[in-house]
């Protein structure tokens, strides 16, 4: 069924998987705790949020106004509400919340109970035990609850946040952690503590953590079969691994395709004005900007009230509390924003313009008294009189002393509507002709007209001409120009390797520290890998079996005698020469063989140089496994400073340790040109459309404009005026 305040095409479910919302037009859908659906079932669409908060209290639902606010503003940043959500009234303080990235976050209560939503793969049910209700939260964001151990600082939860592909800033981690304030999922007075809301588990190696986090990045990326690969290595490492085989299942599923509504986190914790994020009224240095009321003079000597400041606003819902009855101001109580005031009814009278006091005056008292409150007065807006000034006396009335048109001759009466129409501003079109005197003027000789005339008015018209040619007009300009960035600092690779894609990119704004793109390695270098190639070996080295003494020692002593026997045949065989010679060489070749034999019959007893060669082996898989390990936590490119990241072209990329794999540059990218020094401003053209430039010069750059990949180092032109020349110079 559909509820007051959503969007046309949102839903309200309920059924045996509980209940949700549903997006008739998209089919994705939204679970909702018990706490939540009952907030959306009572809401009109214009109560308040301490009226909603009131009205749910009657049906058994204790939640307070700023939590109720906090939930509208997630629907609303998620664009599911039609009208704007409820707020708590305008100045109610809140904690106060981290700061700067060295600040420590603040400890997650340890008695919340975190369990999944009935019928919803990404979004958990957080019951609050102290309270009797739950609120629902994205696994996202729960990944992020993980890290508020009340030790972290809040610049360690934003990079650890990002290496499992949550979008993190300052700014939207000081949002979260304010709702979970509203929430009252934080522990505000208890330092850290070691008791966690999380079930205890053995602790991970650090190459168990590092396949977990790339899994669960690629997953987010919408990269499945890369994710699968990185939990199978993980499930090799770590066998026992329960939350492996969990994220292996959701991998799948998400694999699939998901029917439900995602919002980035980014998108659902970006700052807006609440009473949960507003800082503390009685902090001078933080407190909104006040308004004061100031009266303007108007250019005909009338005083117009200033719209007033909305601290001096009543507080809707407060009214019945205390007693006070508030003019009405024609305000939407959801988004209380004040309309203007109308401007003040001027009307024009035959005397001048004085300011009247017109209709729509509302309950609260005369129109002073509503002046004095601090209310603007809503006038409609000036009229202008049709009738003529009265400076004209009425007919048979005499002349008034003082008559403008009697020193003039005119006669002293006004002429008739017939023969002369005023203009809508009260003067007359022209003279009346029976106002002209009546006496005859007698007609005046006609001089010769001689050549002087002539020659001055030619002269004349050459001049103008003259003047008019080398009349000064503006010179209109244009030069070529470039687009160039400025590049703050360099991202370089921690070794050597291969990057296939990156975590973000070019002209996303990062920060400082933000991981850019990881750096691949083979499965092959996974620590499950290296041990399955141990235990492989560490298998051939048991199957060799255990030698037997006896056999052993007889068969020692049997090569023994067998050393002796070719020493004795080598003895004296450098005096030997020719028959005697061949003789005794055979004899050493002979002894020799059965040396060697002797030698295979005892390594087949003891398996010494066997198991010797085996165990050297193992000993070059651990160092090799040791350098994969090293190599893996060397693996991400991190941003050196904030700013916006330029990306290489294609992808993949090789690059060395040391070399160069992005560039930071500023968000705004430098116009550079050759423009006269003397002009302040131009029209920049470019494939995009115009943009006008004020010029400010910074080497061979003369301004910026905001940063765009499409306009990185294209070339365009800037048009400008440059001084004045006579018009006929101009011509081209």
């Amino acid at each position: 069924m559909s509820l007051p305040g959503l969007k046309a095409s949102i839903e309200f479910t309920s059924g045996e998987q509980g209940e949700g919302l549903v997006d008739r037009d998209t089919g994705t859908t939204l679970q909702l705790s018990a706490v939540e659906a009952t907030l959306l079932r009572s809401w009109d669409g214009t109560v308040s949020a301490g009226a909603l908060a009131d009205l749910v209290l009657l049906q058994g639902v204790s939640v307070e106004p700023r939590q109720v606010e906090q939930f509208f503003a997630r629907l609303e940043r998620s664009g599911l509400l039609a009208t704007p959500a409820p707020t708590v009234p305008f100045f109610s303080p809140s904690s106060p919340g981290v700061e700067t990235e060295e600040d420590v976050v603040p400890l997650l209560r340890n008695d919340l109970i975190i369990t999944p939503s009935k019928s919803s793969r990404s979004t958990l049910d957080v019951f609050d035990p102290a309270f009797d209700r739950s609120f629902t939260l994205y696994d996202f964001e729960i990944s992020i609850a993980r890290m508020l151990d009340g030790r972290r600082t809040a610049g360690e939860i934003i990079v650890a946040a990002n290496r499992l592909g949550i979008p993190a800033t300052l700014a939207t981690l000081r949002t979260f952690l304010q709702q979970l304030r509203a929430y009252q999922f934080i522990d505000t007075n208890a330092p850290a503590a070691d008791a966690s809301t999380w079930a205890p588990r053995k602790e991970w190696t650090i190459e168990v953590r590092e396949l977990y986090a790339s899994a669960l990045r690629l997953m987010r990326a919408s990269r499945f079969e890369e994710a699968r690969q990185y939990v199978d290595a993980m499930v090799a490492a770590d066998p026992s691994n329960q939350e492996a085989a969990a994220l292996r299942q959701r991998i799948d599923a998400e694999a699939l395709g998901s029917g439900e509504m995602l919002v980035p986190f980014d998108d659902l914790h970006t700052p807006v004005s609440t009473a949960a994020v507003r800082l503390d009224d009685t902090d001078p240095k933080r407190s909104p900007v006040q308004t004061p009321i100031s009266l303007k003079t108007t250019p005909y000597g009338s005083k117009m009230l200033a719209t007033p400041s909305l601290r001096e606003l009543p507080v809707a819902g407060a009214e019945a509390a205390s007693g006070f009855e508030p003019v009405s101001l024609a305000m939407p109580r959801a988004t209380h924003v004040a309309e203007p005031p109308k401007p003040l009814n001027l009307k024009t009278t035959p005397y001048g313009i004085s300011p009247a006091l017109g209709p729509g005056i509302e309950r609260g008292g005369s129109a002073q008294e509503q002046l004095d409150a601090g209310v603007p007065l809503p006038l409609p807006p000036a009229e202008e009189s049709t009738t003529a000034p009265a400076m004209w006396p009425s007919a048979g009335e005499p002349r008034a002393p003082g008559d403008p048109f009697a020193s003039f001759g005119f006669h002293t009466g006004p002429p008739s509507a017939e023969t002369l129409a005023p203009f809508t501003s009260g003067l007359f079109k022209k003279v009346p002709d029976e106002a002209v005197p009546p006496e005859d003027v007698p007609e005046l000789p006609k001089k010769k007209r001689g050549v002087l005339v002539p020659v001055l008015v030619a002269a004349v018209v050459l001049l103008g001409a003259a003047a008019a040619l080398l009349r000064p007009v503006a010179v209109k300009a244009q030069v070529p120009c470039s687009l160039k960035t400025q590049v703050l600092a360099v991202a370089t690779s921690p070794r050597e390797g291969v990057v296939k894609s990156a975590d973000v990119k070019t002209g996303d704004v990062v920060e400082k520290g933000a991981v850019l793109a990881r750096l691949e390695f083979s499965l092959d270098d996974a620590p499950g890998a290296f041990e399955a190639r141990v235990a492989a070996v560490q298998k051939e080295i048991n199957a060799l079996g255990r030698p037997v003494p006896a056999k052993v020692k007889k068969q020692k002593a049997a090569v023994k005698k067998a050393e002796l026997a070719v020493k004795a045949a080598q003895k004296g065989i450098g005096r030997l020469t020719g028959a005697k010679l061949a003789a005794a060489e055979k004899k050493v070749a002979l002894k020799q063989k059965a040396l060697e034999k002797a030698n295979a019959t005892l390594e087949a007893l003891t398996h010494e140089a066997k198991r010797a060669e085996l165990e050297k082996q193992i000993q070059e898989i651990r160092a090799a496994a040791a350098t994969a390990t090293k190599n893996r936590e060397r693996s991400a490119i991190e941003a050196p400073e904030a700013g916006v990241v330029v990306l290489p072209r294609d992808f993949p990329v090789t690059v060395k340790e040391g070399g160069e794999f992005a560039s930071i540059v500023s968000p705004r990218l430098h116009v550079v040109a050759d423009v006269p020094s003397q002009v302040t401003k131009g029209t920049l053209k470019l494939s995009s459309g115009d943009r006008e430039l004020v010029l400010q010069r910074d080497g061979a750059a003369v301004g910026s404009v905001e940063f765009s990949p499409a306009l990185m180092d294209q070339k365009a032109e800037l048009h400008f005026t440059s001084g004045e020349k006579p018009w006929v110079m101009t011509l081209r």
